[in-house]
């Protein structure tokens, strides 16, 4: 009996910015790409279409196949259009990041962060109404305040949304213990879908100390957790710019 063709599963990663196709390293969105890939390449053939060139040299050293749209920005457009019916030839189109393109019957779109936070109104609108194109069967978010963040800023299509929490490499049955030197480290953009309020919540009153690494939305807020209960933050600091608070 001949063997069962895998289903055929096309990762889209693209970005509009040379800076960004540049970029010397990867973030949480792109790795979890390679992540999928090597946890599911034995039940499906799974493809690449980036932008990025960073992103490309990794997937092409795991073994992973890949379609470089690694083009300067003004060539980009053109180059996509030449392979469309190409694309539509996979059984599964799995677009990440908030990319309103239009491109497969079955598309699912993979949010990883709110890039909302890098688009521009118009840009906003053309996402919030793709996701009701009936070609998009599914919007997979990796957490519920991710989930609950975006969908607060569009009307989604509430029957499509899904969570699909980040993948954990190991889990450790019980903590390890720790010294009196111990310090947690935490960087990010301080806002509600980065779950630093988890961590702030989950440490306070404890001696031990957390750096906060980053701005955001919630700075005044954490500034006023530290002003109106010290006893209780007093271990916690916010670092911006070189300053503390």
């Amino acid at each position: 009996m001949p063997k069962a063709k895998k289903p055929k599963i096309l990762i889209v990663d693209v970005f509009w910015s040379d800076a960004h196709n540049d970029a010397t390293f990867m973030g949480g969105g792109q790795k979890m790409i390679l992540k999928f890939y090597e946890l599911l390449k034995k039940d499906y053939d799974i493809s690449v279409l980036t932008s990025r060139k960073f992103l490309l040299e990794k997937a092409q050293k795991l073994g992973m196949k890949t379609i470089s749209l690694y083009y300067p920005v003004d060539k980009m457009s053109q180059e996509l259009e030449k392979i469309k019916e190409d694309i539509k030839k996979y059984d599964i189109l799995i677009i990440n990041n908030q990319s309103s393109i239009d491109l497969h019957p079955n598309t699912i779109l993979w949010v990883h962060a709110d890039y909302f936070s890098f688009c521009s109104k118009p840009e906003i609108e053309a996402w919030t109404e793709f996701t009701k194109n009936p070609n998009v069967k599914y919007i997979v978010f990796v957490s519920e305040p991710s989930k609950d963040s975006i969908a607060s800023k569009g009307n989604l299509p509430v029957e499509k949304l899904k969570v699909i929490p980040n993948w954990i490499e190991k889990v450790e049955s019980k903590p390890k213990s720790y010294n009196e030197n111990f310090r947690v480290a935490w960087v990010g953009t301080l806002k509600s879908d980065k779950d630093w309020q988890e961590l702030s919540q989950t440490l306070k009153g404890t001696d031990i100390d957390v750096d906060f690494l980053g701005d955001g939305q919630d700075l005044v807020f954490a500034k006023e957790l530290k002003e109106l209960k010290p006893r209780l933050f007093t271990h916690q600091h916010f670092w911006v710019l070189w300053k503390t608070l």
